[in-house]
């Protein structure tokens, strides 16, 4: 059985992202058209050898982070594998997985502090009381893998940098080994 809200609580977590939305365009950072060859050169330019995930925002930009999210998220509650899909369904509604996971992404890839922003101080403790209903299988790290890197691909990030998208993915992998090997 999927999460469900109350009027009260959908109206509470619209005014949240409204504040969250507004605080990006305030920014400029909301749906910013990024080329992300170019940015991606110009880390590297920068960086070299040593670039991380964590310097990554400029190239990836918010837009193409929740068009991964959103695109994750599409595939996972339609997973017809329910031991795996039922994991997230019951977990969170949709479009609140899929807000919680980009704006993790914009603030671990060296963007704005959303993601503190949307689930406030204390966001990392948060992160881990959040997953650790979910028991991580190498099984389900397959599955997770597969949605995360046909999400990229549907972005196109493959064919505009095809070195970002591959770090992205890296960095996806590291993390889901982690919560394999180390279930909070």
């Amino acid at each position: 059985m999927s999460q469900t809200r109350t009027a009260d609580q959908q109206m509470r977590y619209q005014k949240r992202v409204d504040e969250l939305l507004a605080m990006l365009k305030e920014q400029g950072e909301y749906h910013k058209q990024v080329d992300n060859a170019a940015e991606w050169a110009k880390l590297k330019e920068k960086h070299g050898d040593a670039l991380t995930i964590k310097q990554c925002y400029p190239a990836l930009g918010q837009k193409v982070l929740e068009e991964i999210a959103t695109n994750f998220y599409d595939a996972v509650y339609a997973d017809d594998a329910n031991w795996f899909a039922d994991q997230f369904r019951n977990a969170s509604p949709k479009e609140e997985a899929i807000l919680n996971q980009w704006t993790f992404f914009v603030e671990h890839m060296g963007g704005p502090k959303v993601f503190e922003f949307w689930r406030n101080p204390g966001a990392e403790t948060l992160v881990r009381f959040t997953h650790q209903r979910f028991r991580m299988t190498m099984a389900g790290l397959g599955r997770w893998l597969d949605h995360m890197q046909g999400a990229v691909r549907k972005t196109g990030l493959n064919e505009r940098a095809p070195e970002l998208a591959q770090l992205f993915i890296n960095w996806c992998m590291a993390f889901g080994q982690h919560m394999v090997e180390h279930p909070i």
